[in-house]
């Protein structure tokens, strides 16, 4: 089965994002960074949604990719046990900010490269030569060996601390599980999803309902973070998977008759009013007008909604599937705004509804746009979301310790500011800029080198 072109350009999008939001752009205003108080969103908080809602929706994929290639349940199981496993490690071993300073940016990159030795794909070229592939198992070694000396050199410093660790690699890691549950659990069961979808918002409702028992249970010292809430708040994880779904069975049919039967001046304009969908969300709730960007979001969604009813689509389309899933999660998500409001640190039952829906219609987005202009204007993006963990990993781990290993800024003191409209306009551009740049080298070593680090 081959892969599904608009997920990974939403995940490079996403990934891109992600990097964006790490540099000094959060200094401009209040809407480049998390919204401080309950009641609001920004583009930032869609950012770690949307990247739950990436991971849960290859999940099926994946594990059908490998059942289709007659690889054991067992041995896919284990696959399952391996990246889980590989992504807390990861979040143990993150050195930033934990290693003596002296040593930093040199561990950081000393990490940076047994990430990629360890979990490098291997290359074509490996099945011409054997001495590569030989090599290939050298280098996995002596990278396994590196990340272990680096963990007993933190450890004997004297600052390591696990609470300390990557909060987001840790997070993906119990995502990653509780999607390949709930593809394992719901496949070929629609009653199953409406019963698991009600049911985990039910207890994540219940979570934030002062003096319940669920929220004294599980806010009893660090148990939040290792017992099951910790699984079942990855709420657009579980609203991945069942697109993740729809996408198998629609890659099974036949992946060009959306491009056939759809008109580009109609799946133009859905895109458009998707588009404002997601803005109006996120200008009216930034501004406190939740009434307002409830009406706005879901009149533009069923505007989409219509005109893509009004092709020649069948009945079980993919994005016939994704706008009305995407209109009920978005529009729950606002009736249950009184709960908690709209807040990405409370993680509230109205935030993870309405970010999973605005992903999922993002993601209906970057199809009618690829329908519209037939052409794939996404590849950029889509080569990139091939590779997001080298994305992750390249600034911090790389590009940034070599410039403090050679001494220079890692930005410029002209791209810091944010006094004037033409300071804030340089420092914008340069943070963009420089994320594009990030993304360039991975796309590269993507499309030309075939170089992938994945678990």
């Amino acid at each position: 089965m081959k892969r599904f072109q608009s997920l990974d350009a939403l995940r490079g999008l996403t990934i891109f994002a992600l990097v964006l939001s790490n540099t000094d752009i959060w200094k401009i205003a209040g809407w480049m960074k998390h919204f401080e108080k309950a009641g609001g969103l920004t583009w930032v908080d869609l950012v770690f949604p949307f990247f739950l809602f990436c991971l849960g929706a290859a999940v099926p994929l994946a594990i059908n990719r490998r059942l289709e290639q007659g690889v054991p349940l067992w041995k896919i199981l284990a696959h399952v046990a391996y990246r889980a496993a590989a992504l807390w490690f990861l979040s143990v071993l993150w050195v930033r900010g934990q290693a003596p300073k002296e040593y930093n940016a040199l561990l950081r990159f000393i990490e940076f490269a047994c990430l990629v030795l360890l979990f490098t794909r291997p290359h074509p070229l490996t099945l011409k030569f054997r001495w590569l592939k030989y090599l290939n198992y050298v280098l996995k070694f002596a990278a396994a060996a590196g990340f272990a000396g680096l963990m007993v050199f933190v450890i004997k410093a004297g600052q390591f601390d696990w609470k300390n660790c990557n909060v987001i690699l840790r997070l993906l890691a119990y995502g990653y599980i509780t999607g390949c549950i709930t593809h394992v659990v719901s496949r070929n069961r629609p009653v199953v999803k409406i019963g698991l979808l009600v049911a985990l918002t039910a207890i994540v409702v219940h979570y934030h309902v002062q003096g319940g028992w669920l929220m004294k249970l599980l806010r009893i010292g660090d148990c939040r973070y290792l017992c099951l809430y910790a699984f079942l708040s990855r709420l657009p994880v579980v609203i991945g998977v069942f697109v993740g779904q729809e996408i198998q069975k629609y890659l099974k049919t036949n992946p060009n008759a959306l491009a056939k039967n759809m008109s580009a001046a109609r799946s133009a304009i859905a895109a458009v009013g998707l588009s404002l969908a997601i803005l109006s969300t996120l200008v009216f709730t930034y501004g406190g007008h939740t009434l307002i960007a409830a009406f706005s979001t879901l009149v533009f969604i069923a505007v989409a909604l219509w005109l893509v009813s009004r092709g020649k689509t069948g009945a079980k389309s993919l994005i016939r599937f994704c706008l009305p899933y995407g209109f009920i999660l978005v529009l729950a998500g606002f009736l249950l705004e009184p709960i908690g409001g709209i807040f990405k640190r409370g993680e509230t039952p109205s935030y993870l509804l309405i970010t999973g829906g605005l992903a999922v219609l993002t993601l209906a987005m970057i199809m009618l746009t690829e329908v519209a202009f037939v052409r794939r204007i996404w590849s950029f993006f889509s080569v990139v979301g091939q590779n997001a963990l080298m994305v992750y990993y390249l600034p911090m781990g790389l590009v940034y310790p070599l410039l403090e290993l050679m001494h220079l800024p890692g930005t410029p003191a002209w791209a810091t500011g944010a006094e004037s409209l033409t300071a804030a306009s340089l420092t914008a551009g340069f943070a963009v800029f420089k994320c594009l740049v990030f993304c360039g080298i991975v796309y590269c070593v993507t499309r030309f080198l075939k170089i992938y680090v994945r678990l």
